[in-house]
C-alpha cells in the first residue's frame, strides 16, 4: 500500500525539517564541535548544491530551497561568534 502526502504535508514536512537542522546546526555550534566558518561552509555547500540540482533539474522547488538554505546562512552570519570555551 502506498502512502500518500498531501502538499500541506510536504510543506510540513519540509518545514520541520528545516528547523531541525537549524536546530542541529546551532547546536553543534554552541558545543564547539563545528566553528561559525564550519556552519556557513555546510549551509553555503547545501544551498549550492540544491542550486546546481535545481538547474540540472529544472525544478523551480529546487532553486527556491537553495534560496532559503542562503537566506539561513546570512541570518547566522549576522550572529556574534562563539568564542572556543561557548
Amino acid at each position: 500500500m502506498d502512502v500518500v502526502i498531501s502538499s500541506s504535508e510536504t510543506r510540513s514536512l519540509s518545514l520541520a525539517a528545516l528547523y531541525i537542522c537549524q536546530s542541529l546546526l546551532l547546536e553543534l555550534e554552541e558545543t564547539g564541535k563545528v566553528d561559525h566558518e564550519g556552519v556557513q561552509g555546510l549551509l553555503k555547500d547545501a544551498a549550492n548544491a540544491l542550486r546546481q540540482a535545481g538547474v540540472a533539474a529544472k525544478k523551480s522547488h529546487w532553486m527556491e530551497a537553495s534560496r532559503i538554505v542562503e537566506a539561513m546562512r546570512l541570518r547566522h552570519g549576522q550572529l556574534p561568534v562563539l568564542d572556543s570555551s561557548g
